[in-house]
């Protein structure tokens, strides 16, 4: 339903290129391919950031992987901006479920993403 992707906003922003990061081993890789962008939010989110706008960064699912390992721990961050980035509904699940574990986040932008109604609806 349209009142599932109704809350989300957009942004943007350059694309910066990928580069490899030794991963926490959450999906089982001994190392994971994060970009630099996600690899900067990951280091501010540990020193309590509590905005992070990532919106047109290009991300990828080991992207949005890690930024859901790292939300699940976090109690800084109140506002994330991941619009237009290409994002797939198995994006938004992925963010689901950490939210159900992260109490903290307020606002969380998806618009220009293609994560349709399924994925709203996941996140709502």
């Amino acid at each position: 339903s349209q009142g599932c992707v109704a809350a989300f906003t957009s942004r943007g922003a350059a694309m910066p290129p990928k580069s490899r990061h030794s991963g926490d081993g959450g999906d089982g890789d001994a190392a994971t391919v994060v970009s630099p962008a996600v690899r900067d939010a990951l280091v501010a989110l540990a020193a309590g950031l509590t905005e992070l706008n990532l919106s047109g960064k290009a991300l990828t699912e080991h992207d949005v992987r890690a930024l859901a390992r790292a939300l699940k721990t976090n109690s800084s961050l109140k506002s994330l901006d991941l619009s237009c980035n290409g994002l797939s509904v198995d994006s938004a699940r992925v963010l689901a479920e950490a939210l159900v574990i992260n109490t903290t986040l307020q606002s969380l932008s998806l618009n220009g993403n293609e994560v349709g109604t399924d994925g709203a609806c996941a996140l709502a």
